[in-house]
């Protein structure tokens, strides 16, 4: 049993309900994240990882697969990840990880110091789904930490 299958969306939370697609089985979302990982040449091999490395690649995939069998995220037929808000931002009820990107998206973040770690993700993340950081920084809390979790998928959790 998954230890989310108690908590109904927004019980307890003061989160408003979401809204959802189809939900899909746990073997159709490993099947996902794999195809979506596979193209994006993330590193997936968990004997290659370190302890810290597998605990938190572990849980980031433990969560873009429960987001997908709840029906909170979808792959699309041309591999992009769309992720249904629960508040809309700048019109915007989802925002779609794009499959394929361009570099701009690493250039971003040289406009902030290293010590700006939240800035530069928000950045990348900016790019990689072409929304303004401004607008993505008014996402609901939940929403922007499964982004940030996806870009530090991208760069090796």
């Amino acid at each position: 049993m998954d230890k989310f299958d108690d908590i109904e969306q927004g019980e307890n939370l003061d989160v408003p309900e979401r809204p959802t697609r189809t939900k899909i089985t746990k073997e159709m979302a490993e099947s996902e994240f794999q195809g979506w990982a596979e193209h994006l040449r993330l590193d997936t091999d968990e004997e290659d990882m370190d302890a810290e490395e597998k605990s938190d690649f572990i849980q980031i995939k433990k969560k873009f697969k429960y987001c997908l069998i709840r029906g909170i995220t979808h792959v699309e037929e041309n591999g992009d990840l769309v992720l249904n808000l629960i508040s809309p931002i700048g019109g915007k009820s989802e925002i779609v990880f794009r499959r394929s990107f361009k570099g701009p998206a690493f250039v971003v973040m040289d406009r902030y110091k290293d010590s700006q770690h939240v800035h530069k993700t928000v950045a990348f993340l900016g790019a990689w789904v072409g929304v303004d950081p401004k607008q993505l920084l008014q996402m609901d809390a939940i929403d922007l930490w499964f982004c940030m979790k996806m870009v530090s998928l991208f760069f090796g959790a």
